[in-house]
């Protein structure tokens, strides 16, 4: 072999070992001194703990380490639970995923999920993270308060618990919200705290008993013990529909678990939502079919009455908006046409607005419904002459109708149909598509198709 062959061999075997190389650098476990670290720099454990409770924790992580943190390297915050002798009783406890990316030196804010053992009696909550798949950091630096924790498990009642010792009655106008006096017992053996995620939230049903709002607005819960109760002023979101109903009080700790029924008595009360201080109703039908191209906007006019109390305002955030739906009923977007026009309207005095909705997806079908919001606040809710709203399984009064829209290239079919069917084309529509409506005009189905 010349010299030069020999050359070009030698400098394959070099960038073959220097390739091997640095596939075991990056593979290879760490060391037990290598540069991961952390400290606990505070935590919210209690020291009493139930047997079995499930609580959420805030902790502040400081990367002591040389190398950034990140949950797509596999960075997760654990503990050990080690008994009253030391001995490791849980391993893995359960494991919190780091959000973003922490470098050297900076601190991370988490929301802890910590399982109680099984079995009272002294513990000590040992902090641990881990890299998932490489392996163990070494033991937290700094304060070894923070770092291990005495916790004492204690057996009794189910972790979670209470009974409502008095609430008043609710009534407000409908789609309002308003504050309304409630007695709260800690019936469980947990301590409550706003901290671990503790809430009063509610239900409301119906007469028939069916759900009409399952998550309620919550009200965080004061430091209580095991046994004592408190007063407080629970805010409650009335349905946006006027009538009875029931409200029924239930605790919740925030992505833990819902309280489930009280533990004595009745967590019932009477709800009466009177008429709406914003209101509205539909002064034009809607044209009964409109047509256009996928991607473009389909423009129609829309005549609002202010039939509530108070006066609509752009100011406020009063708008006409409006909901797109495909063809299976499923939301696509939440849009707002237009402010109201004029930018003041006042009770019982009416208003104009040109609405244009686009369908950004492909050619096909789908449903329009219109209704005013004011933002950042809450939808209006259904129209004065139409108490059932948005109910999918009310027939439409008025007619059926639909908006067809083609591809580019393609011609339009029926662009315009006029507003009032007759029976027999009503029929007809219906059974070609199901539509979303709110009484007379207030839903709208948009087909974008191939012809």
């Amino acid at each position: 072999m010349n010299a030069g062959g020999r050359g070009a061999a030698v400098a394959r075997a070099l960038a073959w070992a220097l390739g091997w190389l640095l596939v075991l650098l990056v593979a290879a476990p760490a060391r037990a001194d290598d540069t991961l670290g952390f400290a606990v720099e505070r935590h919210e454990l209690p020291s009493r703990l139930c047997v079995d409770e499930r609580t959420r924790v805030a902790l502040t992580l400081r990367n002591d380490g040389a190398l950034p943190w990140s949950a797509a390297l596999g960075d997760r915050l654990a503990y050990h639970w080690l008994d009253a002798d030391g001995r490791e009783v849980v391993r893995e406890g359960r494991r919190t995923r780091i959000v973003g990316v922490v470098l050297p030196g900076a601190t991370a804010q988490l929301q802890v999920r910590v399982d109680a053992p099984a079995d009272p009696g002294r513990y000590t909550l040992v902090w641990a993270m881990v890299r998932d798949r490489v392996r163990w950091f070494p033991d937290p630096s700094g304060a070894i308060g923070h770092a291990r924790v005495a916790v004492e498990v204690v057996a009794g009642a189910p972790s979670l618990g209470f009974s409502i010792v008095e609430a008043d009655p609710v009534a407000a106008p409908a789609g309002e919200r308003t504050r309304t006096r409630v007695v709260v017992r800690n019936d469980g053996c947990a301590t409550l705290s706003a901290a671990f995620g503790d809430a009063l939230a509610y239900h409301v049903y119906d007469g028939d008993g069916r759900e009409l709002v399952h998550e309620g607005v919550r009200t965080p819960l004061p430091a209580l013990p095991a046994g004592a109760q408190v007063e407080l002023s629970a805010e409650v979101e009335l349905p946006p529909f006027t009538g009875a109903a029931w409200l029924v009080w239930e605790p919740v700790r925030e992505e833990v678990a819902w309280f489930g029924a009280p533990r004595q008595g009745d967590a019932r009360t009477e709800l009466v939502a009177d008429a709406p201080a914003l209101a509205w109703s539909l002064q034009r039908e809607l044209p009964a079919e409109l047509g256009g191209f996928a991607g473009a906007a389909a423009s129609i006019e829309v005549v609002v009455r202010n039939d509530g109390e108070r006066t609509w305002s752009s100011a406020d955030g009063d708008a006409l908006s409006y909901r797109l739906f495909d063809a299976e009923q499923r939301p696509l977007s939440i849009e707002v046409c237009a402010r109201h026009c004029p930018t003041r309207s006042s009770p019982a005095n009416s208003c104009s607005c040109r609405c244009a909705s686009s369908c950004r997806g492909a050619a096909g079908r789908y449903h329009l419904r219109v209704q005013p919001v004011r933002e950042h606040v809450r939808w209006y809710g259904p129209a004065a002459d139409d108490p059932e709203g948005w109910d999918d399984s009310v027939r439409p009064r008025g007619g059926a109708a639909a908006v067809r829209m083609v591809d580019r290239g393609h011609r339009v079919a029926n662009a315009c149909v006029g507003g009032a069917l007759d029976d027999g084309a009503r029929r007809a529509a219906q059974r070609r598509r199901r539509h979303l409506v709110a009484g007379p005009g207030r839903s709208r189905g948009l087909s974008l198709r191939r012809w």
